[in-house]
């Protein structure tokens, strides 16, 4: 029983008890005195309910353009890790990049991914060779990206915020998930944000 089941039980049986003595005591004697149970006592002023306040939700727009301006901060100390060592090699190169890559597009599809159907009819071979070599392109690699430009390779998606930072949060996990240091999780997650506005549909 816990301490609270145990309280109110006690409480119960001394309501119970004290009925009890005062119909035995009753009995016992109709020549005592009767005394008032309990003196009256001041009431005490009952403090108002202050109305709630509301609290205004961020939007997902808002943390976007939140974790974009930290990128911002940051990318002196980024530039300046990528000059010392590309981050295509920190990440370990091309199959790496390759499975970390494939690991993003199996959270994207799995049941009950708010973006699943967004990859409806996709070849998911194709597309993971694609952003293998956009990856590499980009952090310093000797891939060459061949496909559309962002904006044009998205356009048709008509991308929310809300479907952004899930897919986001897909990259995050399996970043997490191959045990990618906090730096190159960073200026990966930075890359991508930098897209920000070619990919959503605004």
């Amino acid at each position: 029983m816990n301490y609270f089941k145990s309280i109110a039980l006690v409480l119960s049986l001394c309501v119970v008890g004290a009925v009890s003595c005062k119909k035995d005591k009753a009995a016992e004697t109709k020549t005592e005195t009767a005394e008032p149970a309990e003196k009256p006592t001041a009431t005490e002023p009952v403090a108002e309910d202050k109305p709630e306040e509301k609290v205004e939700e961020k939007s997902a727009m808002d943390t976007i353009n939140e974790m974009a301006a930290g990128c911002e901060t940051s990318a002196e100390a980024r530039a300046a890790r990528q000059a010392e060592k590309p981050l295509y090699e920190r990440l370990g190169g091309k199959d790496p990049i390759t499975a970390v890559t494939k690991g993003i597009i199996a959270r994207h599809v799995e049941e009950g991914s708010p973006i699943k159907d967004l990859f409806a009819n996709t070849d998911l071979d194709k597309l993971a060779e694609h952003v293998v070599n956009f990856v590499g392109a980009g952090t310093g690699g000797p891939e060459k990206y061949t496909g559309r430009n962002m904006k044009d390779a998205h356009a048709a998606l008509k991308l929310t915020p809300e479907q952004f930072l899930a897919a986001g949060e897909d990259i995050m996990q399996t970043l997490e998930e191959f045990k990618v240091p906090a730096n190159e999780t960073e200026e990966f997650m930075c890359i991508i944000l930098s897209f920000k506005d070619d990919v959503l549909a605004m």
